[in-house]
């Protein structure tokens, strides 16, 4: 049974007709009814049911509010999907799930390439930014602290000289990573 409308009929009102047959909406098209506690006020908890439609004009689902246990039940559903529809739903939740598969797979391509180029004790790294410290100056990371103005490190350069920088000032350097490996595989390898 699609899901239909339960107007109710005012008695007082001149124009109001009691043979009136509710309308169906969204035949064939009804994917389930749930109900769920839910809060419809700011200190009022209901149990409110809903009928999730597929919505063709959109090519996704949308949901339908019956009613709640609070105000009472304003439409009735029952599940009447077609194959098709079902199919469409189903199409559209694989296509969900491949974006946050894909969403999730960059978030990890992300957190990977901030981890290797995270300047840390022990690594090299050169000087890309600043004006005290010559742009270019390239040594192993031998100190990391807090400074007065914010984080600081200490740079032994290759020729044994020690130079103090601000922390943001430096770049890690990182060996070139092969073309089409990810920066979660080359993150494995080093």
């Amino acid at each position: 049974m699609p899901v239909f409308a339960l107007a109710p009929i005012d008695p007082a009102a001149p124009y109001a007709r009691r043979d009136r047959v509710p309308t169906p909406e969204w035949v064939g098209l009804v994917l389930r009814v749930e109900t769920r506690t839910e809060r419809i006020m700011s200190d009022v908890w209901a149990e409110v049911t809903r009928a999730v439609v597929w919505d063709p004009a959109t090519g996704s689902p949308s949901q339908v509010c019956l009613g709640n246990s609070e105000f009472g039940v304003a439409k009735v559903a029952d599940v009447d999907a077609t194959p098709e529809t079902v199919a469409a739903y189903d199409a559209w939740k694989a296509a969900r799930a491949a974006e946050a598969a894909a969403a999730e797979e960059a978030r990890r391509e992300e957190r990977a390439a901030a981890r290797l180029r995270e300047v840390v004790r022990g690594c090299r790294a050169v000087v890309a930014r600043g004006r005290k410290v010559a742009k270019g100056t390239e040594g192993r990371v031998f100190w990391i602290g807090n400074g007065t103005f914010g984080p600081r490190a200490g740079l032994e350069t290759d020729a044994g000289e020690t130079v103090w920088v601000d922390l943001r000032n430096l770049d890690r350097v990182l060996p070139p990573k092969p073309e089409g490996m990810s920066w979660v595989e080359f993150a494995s390898a080093a």
